[in-house]
């Protein structure tokens, strides 16, 4: 009987041609090191910052999934295979590998036509033309006969070379690439499935899982805030931010706030269903076309099974899953909230969703895994990752929207080889039409309308240095506040720490953060409730933000995307105790990489004293600070290489939920 194939390695086929035998020749290395020195720890660890995992693997569709099925394990920030892993498993994808691999390399290579290298300049051009002609609306005429095939690139009109072929074709046939592995037929598929998403009783059993009053409430006090300071920033200035930005667009940041903060939640390998014990994944199966992967407890060697639901209202009850989970129903809830709403695919796997904004006429991208709001290059520029096909599914359309996530739409095509453009658009359009066949004339023409001005957006290429990447520059202030895209100090309340009347008894203050649950204490022992929120016991804030990593469980305080240095000052303000500073004691923990630089001073009666960061477990004791009636504790971020720089300087990393301490200031007093 021959071996089950599992689903990532039929995933890494996925790939390019040329991308896939790269990624496996790493893969095959790795588990050769691994079999090869089985009790060297060194090939047991894998650095997810090394080059070859970073530029090769990440990007790959299946490539960490291999490695997952091999045994390795997330550990920070590398994976990690355990010393008492069985290696039958990982021998097994292996061998799987090798064979594949050698019957994919022993396949000719496509040959380039003799006459592409004196079409260049065409096949360019048609290059350009093939991202309209993947979107192209087919319903009515909208442009003259001739125009329609200038644009929507048939044959009649496409550029000819010898031998009576197409720039495309010669094109395409120059092109290493793999089987299609059905991804014409996942469109279809896919598009289906978004379909179910709109039935009118899903949709109102969707909604009564919104707090909506909770969030319509936080997003009108966020409107105030935004006119409170646009009228103090703009002095006698008038600017209208009844407009700009739009309710709607302030609800979908809160849902998408909540959603990620109190309503979803992230799955690795799920906890034993027997004994809550750790889980190793060993298997994928498939029941009733639904994928269900098998995990076997370490410790009391049961199975536990963790479907991957598609079904909607499935996904209400159980909450948690992976990005693909996280984008159908962060999409479902858009659609029950009445937005038009459509789930993004990537095909180099990652899943997201669209929402159209009515106050601007645009799409804008939401991704729930990383709470992230119209930052759609975050996934090239920031994760590095190689795009190649990413379609957007809504109940009645699908798009192709690849070009709104790229900022090197020539690249991406070279990237394009699973199917001609040609097939792509004929799939496109044969699912728009069936979905569009029972809509009204008037929503018809309104999806065309529509369709064409995003066909334009789509048409001219991002910079990597715009707004949808980095902090905007542009746009209205209330409409960069919306987005906290500006550093305006003045968002932010300042909060200063006073002694309770206990303190004052005692003649010692004491303030601790635990980073993993975002959330300030009088100490230990203290009765007096929190303060929620790091920002919320700050008195100044300065292009800092919270940043959470989903995958690994992880949160830290950084500097935002695209900024030099950020800043965070607490304050402590004595006056009115009769009380003042007799000794401090302050830890402080920081975590850096690269070239990134966590610098820290404590201020008070004219003095200023350095707070080590290079080692998370430092504490300073000092009484150089006596006799102050105030202090300052100010920590810059900077530093950092490329462009991740912001990363790699990072304050109180720890895991969520966790109840470690970030930040411990202790303060005797003593009488002024």
């Amino acid at each position: 009987m021959p071996p089950v194939i599992s689903t990532s390695l039929l995933a890494l086929e996925e790939n390019p041609r040329e991308l896939y035998l790269e990624v496996t020749s790493v893969l095959l290395r790795l588990a050769n090191n691994v079999i090869k020195n089985p009790s060297d720890p060194k090939y047991r660890s894998i650095r997810l910052a090394n080059p070859t995992v970073a530029n090769k693997l990440l990007p790959a569709v299946g490539a960490m999934e291999c490695l997952f099925e091999m045994g390795f394990k997330e550990a920070d920030d590398c994976l990690v295979l355990p010393g008492n892993s069985n290696l039958e498993k990982l021998k097994a994808i292996h061998d799987q590998i090798l064979a594949r691999r050698n019957s994919v390399s022993t396949q000719p290579a496509p040959v380039t036509s003799p006459s592409s290298s004196s079409t260049a300049s065409k096949d360019d051009a048609t290059s350009q033309s093939s991202k309209a002609r993947a979107s192209v609306v087919e319903q009515q005429p909208i442009a003259t006969s001739s125009q329609n095939k200038q644009v929507s690139g048939t044959d009649e009109s496409a550029p000819s070379t010898s031998g009576g072929q197409t720039a495309e074709e010669n094109t395409w046939k120059s092109k290493p690439r793999l089987p299609t592995s059905g991804f014409l037929e996942r469109i279809i598929s896919a598009s289906d499935v978004v379909l179910v998403y709109s039935t009118k009783e899903k949709l109102e059993i969707a909604k009564t899982y919104i707090p909506l009053v909770e969030l319509e409430t936080a997003a009108l006090e966020q409107l105030r805030r935004i006119q409170k300071i646009v009228k103090k920033e703009q002095g006698d200035k008038t600017e209208n931010v009844s407009v700009e930005p739009s309710m709607q667009e302030l609800l979908l940041i809160q849902l998408l706030s909540w959603f990620k903060g109190k309503f979803f939640s992230w799955v690795n390998d799920p906890p034993c269903h027997f004994c809550s014990g750790k889980t190793k994944f060993r298997r994928t199966d498939t029941r009733d076309d639904l994928r269900v992967e098998v995990y076997e407890c370490a410790l009391c060697f049961q199975e536990t099974e963790f479907p991957r639901h598609i079904d909607p209202l499935k996904l209400l009850k159980t909450r948690n899953g992976r990005c693909g989970e996280w984008g159908r129903c962060f999409t479902f809830l858009c659609l029950a909230l009445g937005w038009d709403s459509r789930l993004v695919i990537d095909e180099t796997d990652h899943v997201w969703t669209e929402v159209f904004l009515t106050s601007q006429s645009r799409w804008v991208h939401c991704d729930p895994c990383e709470n992230a709001f119209d930052s759609p290059l975050m996934y090239e520029v920031g994760w590095k990752k190689k795009l190649t096909y990413i379609l957007a599914y809504s109940p009645d359309d699908v798009q192709d929207v690849t070009w709104r996530y790229s900022a090197n739409h020539k690249e991406v095509l070279k990237r394009r080889n699973i199917c001609k453009e040609s097939e792509l658009l004929t799939t496109i359009m044969r699912q728009r039409n069936i979905l569009q066949q029972n809509l009204s004339t008037a929503r018809k023409d309104y999806l065309r309308k529509r369709t064409l001005f995003e066909l334009v957006e789509l048409w001219n290429e991002p910079s990597d240095k715009d707004g949808n990447y980095q902090g905007r520059q542009s746009g209205s202030l209330a409409w960069r506040l919306s987005r906290g895209e500006t550093s305006v100090a003045s968002e932010h309340e300042p909060y200063i720490w006073k002694p309770t009347k206990s303190e004052i008894e005692k003649k010692e203050m004491h303030i601790q953060f635990l980073p993993g649950l975002d959330q300030y204490r009088r100490g230990p022992n203290s009765k007096e409730g929190p303060v929620l929120g790091w920002q919320n016991g700050a008195s100044n804030v300065n292009s800092i933000f919270r940043k959470e990593e989903v995958d690994w469980k992880m949160v830290y305080l950084a500097r935002k995307e695209g900024c030099q240095k950020g800043s965070i000052t607490w304050s402590v303000d004595l006056s009115g105790s009769g009380l003042v500073v007799d000794s401090i004691k302050l830890a402080l923990a920081s975590k850096v990489f690269e070239t990134g630089q966590v610098n820290a001073l404590v201020c008070g009666a004219d003095c200023c004293v350095k707070v080590p960061t290079e080692n998370p477990d430092t504490s300073i004791s000092t009484t150089a600070l006596g006799g102050a009636s105030s202090i300052k504790l100010t920590v810059d971020l900077s530093g950092g290489n490329g462009n991740i720089a912001w990363q790699h300087s990072q304050l109180f990393r720890t895991e969520v939920g966790s109840s470690d301490v970030g930040l411990n200031l202790l303060i005797k007093l003593k009488p002024s």
